[in-house]
């Protein structure tokens, strides 16, 4: 049956007395009677009547009735109108008969039933009575609630969004057959859930119904301008390893769930397209502690989320202890100022503890519950900057990672890479204009560059061990676009890998004296990370993963010839 098309279904029943013949018209002295079937079937794809069973009875006792009529007439989807005339022998001139009416499939499978009773008389064609509402009793009729899929989603306004349902019975087990019929309050939506929104800015409700009534709304918010996609990763805070089934929600500054998300067998989710702004999400699984990572920068282009470790929950606390180091030299930083608050990027707000490291910057916090925190460090002459560590409990000690403080200088932007213990040996690159040759510079491992003279770039600190930080200055900015890149030498010989992705690699980008931009490696294999472009004072973030075996080859971000090598901290 057209799914779109606005049916109107009508069954004329002509009754009469001593009649064996029928015709178009109906035998004189005939009675009248109109059923109307629901316009609701129109819209439910798949669900295709064919035939309509009629059944008229004589009541002849009080729980006993003769059965008068049983007709079944084949019904064709090309027309939108059924007029019958039945012959039916009547006992009086006036007499109330029971009438059942049955929608079905064409092999007999019922879909809609409905019954009542009408004063019938000889010689009228009308008749007093109606039909109670149909029935639904065809596939799917035990569902008992039904639930609209993706729950409030963000869609670009003129863009499309494929919406489908999931139903449960009335124990809770699933229903697989489920046919249902759509509605939107603005743009457009198909009887497949295929929605294309309207033009403007704004929110539409998409509502979806069954036969049997059962119905399920979400709200559309459909946005203009630059709008992108949210993902992230939720791990074991235990081993690092993938989590799965973690409920997922991503909340706006304004306080509206946004997406509601499960996360894959790598951990991995993906929200629909979000308006810019600042974002908190927050993860939920059980036998975990949940937990909140906040100031999620989606502000244009691939937006990647901090990963997110999740504690196994335990009612014992544990003890945390750390180190803070000097981002362009490595050296340790002496008495710096120590917070812990809960959270992913949760850099505000009073904290929960609050203590000074040693003069080799080394910091402990004692008798902490299981959970997810960011530990904050701040010293004089320094950029404040933060870490995020998971406090197991069970009176475990954790050793967080290093907190690389950035120290307040003439620098025009600083760019700080961290990473985990793998892949061991993480590039930092930075390409941008030479203002004399209108070529462009390359500055990383293999050419270290300058601060006092041309290119005003210089890589700080080479790490080939793991964690970093590998930290690239910029003095001064000339006219042209700069990119970052962050290019994995361990593993750049083979052309399929997820070890840079697996790194939990960082990059902080901080322009005059203060932290602007935070970035997060996706969850995407490859070996090279492109991560942003600085023009001016605009930053654009690019967010991609490529392959590239030739670490000199990253200036110009196609593959090179041969990979560059490097011995003992040299290359050639």
């Amino acid at each position: 049956m057209p799914s779109l098309r606005r049916w109107s279904f009508a069954l004329a029943a002509l009754v009469a007395a001593g009649c064996t013949t029928s015709d178009s018209v109906g035998p004189r002295n005939a009675g009248g009677l109109e059923v109307s079937v629901p316009v609701s079937l129109l819209s439910f794809t798949g669900l295709v009547v064919e035939q309509v069973h009629v059944q008229v009875y004589r009541p002849t006792g009080v729980e006993s009735r003769e059965l008068v009529l049983d007709d079944t007439i084949p019904f064709s989807v090309e027309r939108n109108t059924l007029n019958l005339s039945l012959d039916i022998p009547m006992a009086q001139d006036a007499e109330t008969l029971d009438v059942n009416v049955d929608l079905a499939t064409a092999a007999g499978r019922v879909l809609f039933s409905s019954g009542g009773s009408y004063i019938v008389t000889r010689g009228s064609r009308s008749s007093s009575g109606q039909l109670s509402p149909f029935f639904y009793q065809g596939p799917g009729s035990n569902v008992y609630q039904i639930t609209v899929t993706p729950p409030t989603p963000v869609v670009q306004a003129g863009g499309t969004l494929d919406f489908s349902v999931t139903a449960v019975d009335t124990n809770g087990g699933p229903v697989d057959t489920v046919y249902t019929s759509w509605h939107a309050a603005a743009g457009r939506i198909n009887a497949l859930g295929h929605f294309t929104a309207p033009a403007t800015a704004g929110t539409v409700y998409v509502t979806a119904a069954t036969p049997n009534g059962k119905k399920d709304s979400t709200l559309v918010t459909v946005v203009t301008g630059t709008s992108t996609a949210i993902t992230g990763r939720v791990v074991s805070g235990a081993s690092g390893g993938p989590l799965q089934g973690v409920t997922v929600k991503v909340v706006s500054s304004a306080g509206d769930t946004v997406a509601t998300l499960t996360t894959g067998a790598d951990g991995s989710y993906t929200t629909p397209p979000v308006a810019p702004g600042n974002y908190i999400i927050v993860a939920a699984l059980n036998g975990y502690v949940t937990a909140v990572a906040f100031n999620t920068d989606a502000t244009g282009g691939a937006t990647t989320a901090p990963v997110i470790p999740l504690a196994p929950a335990t009612q014992t606390p544990g003890n945390l202890t750390g180190g803070v180091s000097d981002a362009t030299t490595g050296g340790t930083i002496s008495g710096p100022t120590l917070e812990l608050r809960a959270g992913v990027n949760a850099t505000t707000g009073t904290p929960l503890a609050t203590t000074t490291g040693d003069t080799a910057g080394v910091y402990f916090f004692f008798n902490i519950p299981a959970g997810t925190y960011t530990v904050t460090a701040s010293a004089p002459g320094y950029v404040g900057g933060s870490v995020t560590v998971v406090v197991l409990g069970n009176q475990s000690q954790v050793t967080a990672p290093g907190i690389n403080l950035s120290p307040v200088g003439a620098e025009v932007a600083r760019i700080v890479l961290t990473w985990g213990a793998d892949p061991s040996d993480l590039d930092a690159h930075l390409t941008g204009p030479d203002s004399t040759t209108g070529t462009r510079f390359h500055v990383y491992f293999g050419d270290q560059g300058r601060l006092d003279s041309l290119p005003h770039a210089a890589l700080d600190i080479d790490n080939t061990s793991g964690f970093g930080p590998e930290t690239i200055t910029l003095t001064k900015q000339f006219a042209g676009v700069y990119r970052f890149s962050v290019h994995d030498y361990t593993n750049s010989d083979l052309t399929s890998s997820t070890a840079l992705a697996n790194s939990g690699a960082r990059v902080q980008l901080y322009l005059n004296g203060a932290l602007a931009h935070e970035y997060f490696v996706p969850n995407q294999p490859g070996t090279l990370w492109t991560v942003f472009e600085l023009s001016g004072s605009t930053v654009r973030a690019v967010n991609t993963m490529t392959y590239q075996p030739n670490s000199d080859a990253v200036t110009i971000r196609v593959p090179g010839s041969a990979p560059a090598k490097r011995i003992s901290g040299t290359w050639k």
